[in-house]
């Protein structure tokens, strides 16, 4: 992949970091291909398959020169981008080891589709939380990760976290290449400064807070200090940074403005993290567009050209399939990018506005479109859960937004101001790279945007009715930022009017790097700290050893006698964000209810989940023989639970009668009974 001239010509760094992002959803969507159209069963065989075409691609492509392939030439550069990506995945995996617990939040959710994933032998895989159906969610992404944790044959408590540190390790060098590339270009820039801002740019995308982690984490407490300014409510927590807007102060319109740093330091595999190497990817490729001029009007003069627009277009449309599947919010946003890239490529070349706005929708439509049949297996079985789209009732305070993203808009506005003179006689090499970041700080505006005007309804109530909306388009607004104003501080050391301007924004972007990376300095004060006691590990299912052996234990038994596919497990029904549902998180195996508002969110039937949790509360509190044979019958179950979460949750529960209804595998003494259903009541 990163010997291929159509998509390296960009140079072999920014090659290796499109491969580093795309080489694991590559191999897991051919094998999810097989699987879905039932050549092989998905797992180990599909995986296989899967790797053994991509080896024999490559070796045809390679064969017929009779020479080793022409990115080798550039092993220097690929040693040093792979040195960047090692040193992203070390720091990751290093702050996954203070904290690799994969409790809290939304981390049972997606450990729970990544083990459905490791045991299901079909696509889709089962609900883990919703047995008798299958998972109706995006879990692209959640594929890409089983697929690649079962190729390495590790246990997926380690493979969640070792994951997690490959997916920011993959943005890390992504967003490194990029930004480096971009600087290039240049003038005035040593090879020592460009290096220096791209690291501190994608160390800041990757580790570093927004603005308000600067305004109330630093400067704030200072200006106290002096007198200036009254003590705030409560003290600074890193999560204020993510829950500002109707949280500070209180009001009724409750919003999340998340960032990758965040992500990193919570440990969230969820989706929209699970797809930020695909989005540097596309973010790679946009910018391709504008730099090697792919304007389509004139891409079909001259093979080159053709050959690269059309590998362009292609690379594009599997990665916006992907997207769809793995996130779908990032589809047509980053279907935008390419749509304005493409029509910026055009009024580069000369086309008129008109005509490059039409072409660009045009190809907008057409990788929709095609994106849309890659990834069709998966849109025959997904059902939206979305709502439709209403006005918003609330907007945000502009003061806040500027408290949010004020610095890298001020960063924006001094590139521009830097260059606004000179435009007109900057190298065309130069005036790409920085209209490509002027793409990115106007498409990151229209983001921030989106939640003022309009709004994706769900089941949430009224308070957080932009909550979603906003938390989607936010985020990627913050990675679009990321790229565009470390490019912005080097076009002003490239076009500053003087020495003393270049100087001082030199010393201002280090200082604002600084206080961006102290944003890990109050996550790991607040929350990452070890307890005392505690060890560093990577073993994300620790917590169930400390908070419930018995648990534990059961764990470990239905991992080696896990039932066969369409049996499911039997534990207390739970609300959201608990303890609850630990069993079939930690297994994959299917429980008849698990999280009920999350179900509810997924498919819409409010009545259906509130059903199925009544009869899980009847059967461990007092059915009769009949109801609970019939149960046992309707939801094929294999073995029912009986552990502390259900004792405390059904104080009236009926131990020895739950005992009874068939074999005991695992005995109460350990803490929590496993009782194995007899075939004939299943």
């Amino acid at each position: 992949m990163a010997d291929q001239p159509e998509l390296v010509s960009s140079g072999a760094g920014c090659a290796w970091a499109f491969a580093r992002c795309v080489a694991g959803p590559l191999l897991v969507y051919i094998a999810w291909l097989i699987s879905s159209f039932g050549v092989l069963s998905w797992g180990l065989p599909a995986l296989a398959a899967s790797l053994l075409s991509l080896v024999l691609v490559a070796v045809a492509l390679v064969w017929p020169r009779g020479q080793l392939p022409r990115a080798t030439l550039h092993w220097k550069k690929i040693v040093a981008g792979e040195s960047v990506y090692l040193l992203f995945f070390a720091a990751t995996l290093l702050i996954r080891s203070l904290r690799p617990d994969i409790f809290g939040l939304e981390k049972f959710t997606n450990w729970a589709f990544v083990n459905s994933l490791l045991l299901s032998p079909t696509l889709p895989p089962p609900d883990p939380w919703f047995a008798g159906a299958t998972l109706n969610y995006y879990y692209f992404g959640h594929a890409v990760s089983a697929g690649l944790i079962k190729l390495a044959h590790i246990p997926s408590a380690f493979g969640y976290n070792i994951a997690f540190a490959h997916i920011f390790a993959a943005l890390g060098i992504g967003a490194f290449e990029l930004i480096r590339w971009l600087a290039r270009h240049l003038p005035r820039l040593s090879r020592g400064q460009i290096h220096f801002i791209a690291f501190a740019g994608a160390s800041a995308l990757v580790f570093g807070g927004n603005s308000h982690s600067l305004i109330y984490g630093w400067m704030r407490p200072r200006l106290q200090m002096l007198g200036w300014m009254s003590p705030p409510t409560m003290p600074y927590r890193f999560t204020n940074s993510v829950r500002f807007i109707g949280y500070d102060p209180p009001t009724l319109d409750k919003t999340i403005t998340e960032f990758p740093a965040y992500s990193v330091y919570v440990g969230d595999l969820h989706a929209h993290v699970l797809n930020l190497p695909i989005v540097m990817s596309m973010l790679l490729l946009g910018a391709g567009v504008l730099m090697h001029r792919l304007a389509p009007s004139r891409s079909l003069k001259g093979p080159g050209r053709f050959r690269r627009g059309c590998a362009y277009l292609v690379a594009f449309c599997l990665l916006l399939a992907w997207s769809g599947m793995g996130n779908t919010w990032d589809l047509p946003i980053y279907l935008a990018v390419l749509g304005l890239a493409v029509s910026v490529a055009e009024l580069t070349e000369g086309t008129g506005r008109a005509r490059a706005i039409a072409i660009g929708a045009i190809v907008g439509l057409a990788c929709a479109i095609s994106a849309m049949l890659l990834a069709s297996p998966f849109w025959i079985d997904f059902h939206s859960f979305s709502r439709g789209l209403t006005l918003p009732r609330h907007a945000s305070p502009f003061w806040q937004l500027l408290a949010l993203y004020g610095v890298q808009y001020l960063v924006g506005g001094a590139g521009a101001l830097a260059v606004q003179g000179a435009f007109r006689g900057i190298p065309p090499e130069a005036r790409r790279a920085l209209v490509f970041a002027g793409l990115l700080f106007g498409m990151s505006l229209m983001l921030l945007a989106v939640p003022e005007l309009v709004a994706v309804k769900d089941i949430y109530g009224d308070e957080y009715q932009r909550a979603n909306t906003m938390f989607k388009t936010t985020y990627q607004a913050y990675v679009m930022l990321g790229i565009a104003a470390p490019v912005a501080i080097a076009a002003v050391l490239a076009y500053g009017r003087s020495d003393t301007v270049r100087l001082a924004w030199g010393m201002l972007g280090c200082v604002i790097f600084a206080f961006s990376i102290s944003y890990g300095w109050f996550c790991y004060d607040q929350e990452l700290r070890p307890r005392p006691g505690r060890s560093l590990s990577l073993n994300g299912d620790r917590f169930l050893d400390e908070l419930a052996p018995g648990d534990a234990q059961a764990v470990r038994y239905l991992r080696n006698h896990p039932p066969k596919p369409g049996e499911s497990v039997l534990e207390a029904a739970s609300d959201s964000f608990t303890y609850g549902a630990r069993i079939s998180t930690a297994t994959g195996i299917p429980t008849v209810i698990g999280w009920k508002v999350h179900e509810w969110l997924w498919r819409g039937l409010e009545k259906g989940v509130a059903s199925r949790g009544d009869e899980v509360d009847r059967f461990f509190t007092g059915g009769d023989d009949a109801f609970r044979r019939q149960f046992l019958q309707r939801y094929h179950v294999r073995y029912v639970i009986v552990g502390k979460f259900e004792r405390e949750r059904y104080p009236a529960l009926d131990e020895a009668k739950l005992l009874s209804l068939g074999s005991v595998v695992q005995d109460s003494n350990s803490g929590t009974a496993i009782v194995e259903i007899d075939r004939a009541s299943r």
